[in-house]
């Protein structure tokens, strides 16, 4: 899937192929060659969720939990299945805005716009480990130009620029990587998810740095705060332990049973009277 993103002073581009250059807008149509396109499905970045191991756990129990779609139909014969994965060519500053929506509430999520594509991230944990992927392309992505290159961004004839959409939770796979290829430009890939975003130059680096530094300090606000799950696990296995305990030397016997208090009474009575004789 090619995507457009347009920036500030850049027009739309076609990304994953390079445009030769032309002046015919119907021969530019025509003469794009194919680029190799690298997977970036190994490794990762994204940190551990917040809340140590009992976090992780629920993480995981979330993750079990979500609905998988069947393989085979009723018939026994195979579905086809589909995995849309967009690539977004970052060139020069980019217009971005960062806004929260519902804050406060079970449905709130930070909206990240990027030129044509949108992010909605629906936790802290989610917004923190993207913003940590963007922070490690900034060490890695040093050897970017430092002048964005206009024609990375050549329209494509006879077609509008496509927007690119994706909600994000529960810490999708999140990492950057820097291809260096002799003769040509660097180019940082920031992978989020089902996005990819192939930065070109350090102006379009920054753009989105900024924006998810952002949208991180402001999902500390947005989203309703978690129960510590380690405060309700450390309870049951103290309840646990007691419960499995061994009874102490001599428990087995029988407490001292005390004497009636209507007998003691009346031992009193009669001591009184005795004295009165």
């Amino acid at each position: 899937m090619q995507v457009g993103v347009p920036g500030a002073g850049a027009r739309p581009w076609a990304n994953g192929a390079d445009v030769a250059r032309t002046d015919d807008p119907r021969r530019a149509a025509t003469a794009v060659r194919p680029r190799r396109v690298v997977h970036l499905d190994h490794g990762t970045t994204t940190p551990a969720p917040r809340g140590g191991r009992a976090a992780q756990t629920a993480l995981r129990q979330r993750r079990a939990s979500r609905p998988r779609g069947r393989t085979g139909g009723a018939d026994g014969m195979p579905r086809g299945r589909q995995a849309v994965k967009a690539i977004v060519s970052l060139v020069g500053p980019q217009d971005v805005t960062v806004t929260a929506h519902r804050p406060g509430t079970d449905g709130a999520s930070v909206g990240v716009r990027i030129g044509g594509s949108l992010i909605y991230i629906n936790d802290l944990d989610t917004a923190q480990a993207f913003h940590a992927v963007w922070r490690s392309g900034i060490e890695q992505g040093r050897p970017l130009p430092t002048r964005p290159d206009p024609d990375l961004a050549r329209p494509v004839w006879g077609v509008s620029e496509p927007v690119v959409m994706m909600s994000a939770a529960d810490v999708p796979p999140a990492h950057a990587r820097l291809e260096r290829t002799r003769g040509r430009p660097s180019c940082l890939w920031i992978t989020l998810g089902r996005i990819v975003f192939a930065v070109h130059d350090q102006l379009a680096l920054r753009s989105a740095v900024v924006a998810f530094r952002q949208a991180e300090r402001l999902a500390a606000t947005t989203f309703l705060p978690e129960p510590d799950l380690s405060v309700r696990y450390r309870a049951e296995a103290t309840v646990q332990r007691l419960l499995n305990a061994p009874p102490r030397a001599g428990s087995d016997r029988a407490p001292p049973v005390a004497a009636p208090a209507a007998q003691s009474h009346r031992g009193v009575l009669r001591t009184a009277s005795e004295r009165a004789r």
